[in-house]
């Protein structure tokens, strides 16, 4: 373990498409007037999950096709 080569190479596990940032903060507004705390907590977790996605996801569109003369790998998830 603590190599240069993660084991996850094929997206197993990984999110494919965030979750609905507005569904789940009308979900955690709901749950919180039903005094549902963990239910709201859970939404909330989800709407910071989905702005989380979606920031990772423009920065990598952001970064350059290479550096330094060395291409950037392109990885294809199954």
């Amino acid at each position: 373990m603590g190599g240069n080569d993660p084991s996850n190479q094929g997206g197993a596990g990984l999110i494919s498409t965030p979750p609905d940032v507005n569904q789940n903060l009308a979900d955690a507004e709901m749950a919180y007037k039903k005094n549902s705390y963990g239910e709201a907590r859970y939404s909330v977790q989800q709407a910071m999950l989905g702005v989380e996605l979606e920031i990772g996801n423009r920065i990598l569109k952001s970064l350059p096709e290479s550096v330094v003369g060395l291409p950037k790998m392109q990885r294809k998830i199954k």
